[in-house]
């Protein structure tokens, strides 16, 4: 039964094994994933040269201030390239580490405060905000990541929040700008609370004003290119929020709406569902949610006790696969199951191909985490293609396709399966392996 949890272990809570694996995680799977997150994870090596985002919002206001044509330019050329740098080292990452659940968690957290290059403008910094607002957290606080992310220049820009400023702030009497609501429309709807859960428009326009005048420092300020909290474009006065008034007290009194939310029981919902859902079922057991939001709510949103509570669950440990991996972990699941970190050119090309590039999530709610979404014909079709590609260029010696079958997928894999597979050419089975059905949920 160990080694069978361990295949679960690698392929639900991972990215799917690499060969030999399995046989270290099959003595204690729940054991092997814990320890990823109660140890310091270094940050892996394929990131520690990336530059940092408050680099790239400084090249990028100057671009804005020269002109739209040198801002254009600079979104096609260098900041492409920062994205590409960003893509590249993320999914390396997750092909060659040895703690894949806490690589899920990065990304699991990622989407969900989404940054995306979709938006041109924020095209250098969707990939910093990850690594800058929420890998740092993720086995921290939830409102400790709540903040990170709100403040960062990232998302600042990404939901125009860097420029908002109140009608009756000093910025907003000299006829600069006005109210953004993006960014606490999201944090209320996306972040924390959820949709429709116990606030409405004007709760939305206070927490907005609130929130003015957060935005960047300019290159003679303190922190040039980070958080900074301009007086000047702060709405004054009183505001409430959810009922709550929160006295004007600068940038303290946002910092402190963002804490009333991380502790709401709302937020404990929306967050423990969303876990159960990515990690578990499309339709998680309510059972599994109610235990992950009492233990959001008991450890104060305690995010390294939230996993533990996860994979502590026996409702978690359904013995089929069910979830249809996103096409972004399915070919890290490939090259996983090759060893293969080579040309992680050709994965970004087939994810292009596939609609579900790194940091490119179409809205602000992220990339679509139901079957529905990534289980079409053609879909089918572009993993199998990936997968007989993915085989044939792998730099490593072709292994045999039954070795590789019991090395990573097990008795997952169904013995008709294994029977169509026999007396096909090795290079075939392998791919056909690969993009069998077994393979491709988790």
């Amino acid at each position: 039964m160990s080694r069978h949890e361990a295949f679960i272990a690698a392929h639900r809570f991972g990215f799917g094994p690499k060969p030999d694996e399995i046989d270290s995680i099959a003595s204690d799977p729940r054991g092997w994933l814990a320890e990823q997150v109660t140890r310091p994870q270094p940050v892996p090596a394929a990131m520690i040269d990336l530059p940092p985002v408050s680099e790239n919002v400084l090249d990028w206001w100057a671009a804005v201030t020269t002109s739209v044509a040198e801002l254009v330019k600079r979104i096609q050329g260098p900041y492409q390239r920062v994205w590409a740098r960003e893509a590249g080292s993320r999914l390396h990452a997750a092909i060659t580490t040895d703690s894949p659940f806490h690589e899920r968690l990065v990304w699991f957290w990622g989407d969900h405060f989404t940054v995306s290059g979709a938006k041109g403008v924020v095209i250098g910094m969707a990939g910093g905000h990850e690594r800058e607002a929420i890998r740092p957290h993720v086995a921290g606080r939830f409102a400790d990541m709540l903040r990170a992310s709100s403040e960062h220049p990232g998302m600042l820009f990404y939901l125009d929040n860097y420029r908002s400023s109140g009608a009756d702030s000093s910025a907003g009497y000299y006829g600069r700008r006005g109210v953004n609501e993006n960014l606490a429309r999201e944090i209320l709807e996306l972040h924390t609370l959820g949709v429709d859960q116990g606030y409405g428009q004007s709760d939305v326009q206070e927490f907005a004003r609130v929130l003015t005048g957060w935005t960047f420092a300019r290159s003679w300020q303190e922190n040039p290119g980070g958080f900074r909290f301009d007086a000047g474009m702060h709405a004054p006065g009183a505001k409430t929020v959810l009922g709550r008034s929160f006295a004007e007290n600068g940038v303290q009194e946002g910092r402190d709406v963002l804490m009333a939310l991380s502790r709401h029981p709302a937020t404990a919902r929306h967050m423990a569902f969303k876990l159960a859902r990515h990690f578990v079922a499309d339709r998680p057991p309510k059972a599994l949610v109610d235990k992950l939001q009492q233990r959001f709510l008991e450890t104060d949103g305690d995010l390294k006790e939230l996993a533990l509570a996860l994979i502590g669950a026996d409702e978690a440990w359904t013995p089929v696969l069910t979830k249809i991996k996103r096409p972004v972990e399915y070919t890290v699941a490939v090259r996983r199951a090759l060893d293969d970190a080579s040309n992680i050119a050709a994965v970004i090309e087939a994810l292009n191909s596939f609609g579900n590039l790194p940091f490119m999530a179409g809205s602000p709610a992220g990339w679509p985490d139901e079957e529905a979404a990534w289980l079409t014909p053609d879909a089918a079709v572009r993993r199998a293609r990936f997968a007989q590609a993915s085989v044939r260029d792998s730099f490593r010696e072709q292994p045999d396709w039954r070795e590789t079958a019991s090395q990573v997928l097990g008795d997952l894999l169904p013995d008709a399966d294994r029977t169509a597979l026999e007396g096909l050419p090795n290079e075939t089975a392998l791919a056909a392996l690969l993009a069998s059905p077994a393979f491709q949920r988790r």
